[in-house]
């Protein structure tokens, strides 16, 4: 972001560069359904990748890495990899946000912003693949609902986030997956809707 600013002759700092919209009409219906397409196009390629030999590559490095490269995984290589997916899926959303608003500017991404992403990911559950979207659905609407709030809704985000960290590591994925456990122990014909067989996260 520094760099960004720091460059004013190409980027134009804080100003931003215009960008071109997507399509001709104002109304938001066209850029929902392409938002859509994308956000599911991310989720399978995410999924995909994470079933696949790489994804073991990547759990083996994130619960113990010197283990990982005692049986011959390479972490470097493999860290780096995983450091450039993550920049091609950030791009791609900060590229469609930009077209959407007009503007492509370092602004947007302010610490507010980026701690809202945090908050996300561990309110929906840390190391599950549904947790991230879960709970960006989740804080989206309880953000909007609590919008009149101001800035206190950051005071209760983190609250929130203490409490789930302390309380329910496993965030509302564990949740739903511990009342899936009980309801099923209670109603056995329920057991293999309520607690399919998985994969490990």
């Amino acid at each position: 972001r520094l760099l960004i600013t720091v460059e004013y002759g190409i980027t134009r700092g804080d100003l931003g560069l215009a960008a071109p919209f997507l399509f001709a009409t104002p109304r938001p219906t066209p850029y929902y359904y392409l938002f859509l397409a994308l956000a599911l196009g991310a989720a399978l390629a995410a999924r995909e990748l994470i079933d696949s030999r790489i994804g073991s590559y990547m759990r083996a490095i994130r619960d113990d890495e010197e283990a990982a490269a005692v049986m011959g995984v390479d972490t470097f290589k493999w860290k780096r990899f995983v450091f450039a997916v993550s920049a091609v899926f950030a791009a791609v959303a900060g590229g469609f946000q930009g077209h959407y608003v007009g503007l492509l500017s370092p602004t947007p991404m302010k610490f507010n912003e980026m701690a809202m992403i945090v908050v996300m990911v561990i309110v929906g559950g840390l190391r599950t693949f549904p947790g991230p979207i879960l709970g960006a659905v989740f804080i989206e609407v309880l953000s909007e609902a609590l919008r009149a709030w101001g800035e206190v809704r950051m005071v209760l985000f983190a609250l929130l986030v203490i409490i789930i960290a302390r309380g329910y590591p496993g965030g509302l994925v564990g949740i739903g997956r511990a009342v899936g456990r009980r309801l099923a122990a209670r109603i056995p014909a329920l057991a293999p809707v309520l607690t399919p067989q998985r994969q490990s996260d």
